[in-house]
């Protein structure tokens, strides 16, 4: 599927287990939170049949397993004012017909590395100029957070890391990475999120996405949310694999790489027609993250 038909591609890029297909998934349910709460903006997103992707249901482990192969979904998203006669709000009123490269982690890894010739991953790789990058803190071995089944090291995801950014700058100019911090609910230690990647990644992870061609903003997100349980917050995922209190499911910062990459490209969008100079100053630009 050709690229240039969308005029907004985003790759996804992160180990097995990491939550790239909860997080698509996370990203309807979280949507609807904003429709109820942001007195400007009504927000929708459809599949090609018109149909509204605004999920109820959590996935788990049993109906949606690691993705073992690679699948494409497009997507319409769209940002409308609620404010119909300001004209700010109409230049912030922006559609994005949206191609998202979901693939299975151990390909995502090794087409890196180069130990797998896969032309369609290290194309959809290559030639996405907007990335959402997992950094999942239960698969690098000695942390506390770490899974039984952590196969990776700090050294590996340095390495990693420098061979995606070399990948991805190829063939672009500059990109954009919404550099996310996965699992949050999981995390119980409070610094920025720059700095907790460094810590539980190592230093050259940070190192490796500081190249003056990379726009990147960090995230720290959940798919699975959390809940209070006995007065005290917990987390919603239970056995690493299910969400466990499906009524209390509140996925929590999901939309915010979303948000930053289509920010990044209306702001480009109305610079091109700008004659006045006056749209950049009056566009509105989307919610913050919900949580810090």
């Amino acid at each position: 599927m050709a690229d240039q038909q969308f005029d907004t591609s985003i790759a996804l890029w992160g180990a097995t287990g990491s939550g790239k297909t909860w997080l698509l998934n996370a990203f309807g349910k979280e949507l609807s939170w904003y429709n109820e709460n942001d007195p400007e903006f009504e927000y929708s997103l459809k599949d090609l049949d018109d149909n509204y992707l605004l999920f109820t249901e959590p996935l788990n482990v049993d109906v949606a397993p690691a993705t073992e192969a690679s699948e494409d979904h497009v997507w319409n998203f769209e940002r409308r004012g609620r404010i119909k006669k300001s004209r700010a709000h109409q230049i912030s009123s922006h559609a994005h017909r949206i191609l998202v490269h979901d693939n299975p982690g151990k390909v995502l890894v090794d087409v890196v590395k180069g130990d797998e010739d896969n032309e369609v991953v290290f194309s959809a790789l290559q030639n996405s100029t907007n990335m959402i990058l997992l950094l999942d803190p239960t698969n690098v071995k000695g942390t506390p957070v770490a899974s039984n089944s952590s196969e990776l090291t700090k050294t590996d995801y340095e390495r990693l890391l420098a061979m995606l950014v070399e990948v991805i700058l190829r063939k672009n100019q500059k990109v954009r990475i919404a550099v996310c911090l996965s699992k949050s609910d999981l995390v119980k230690i409070h610094l920025n999120t720059d700095e907790i990647i460094r810590v539980v990644f190592g230093d050259g992870s940070l190192r490796a996405l500081n190249s003056p061609r990379v726009e990147k903003e960090f995230f720290r997100i959940s798919s699975v949310g959390t809940y209070r349980k006995n007065g005290k917050r917990h987390s919603n995922l239970i056995d690493g694999q299910r969400v466990e209190n499906p009524d209390h499911w509140n996925p929590i910062n999901v939309t915010a790489p979303f948000f930053w990459l289509f920010e990044g490209v209306e702001r480009q969008r109305i610079a091109k027609d700008d004659w006045l100079g006056d749209r950049k100053n009056i566009y509105i630009p989307y919610p913050p993250p919900r949580e810090g």
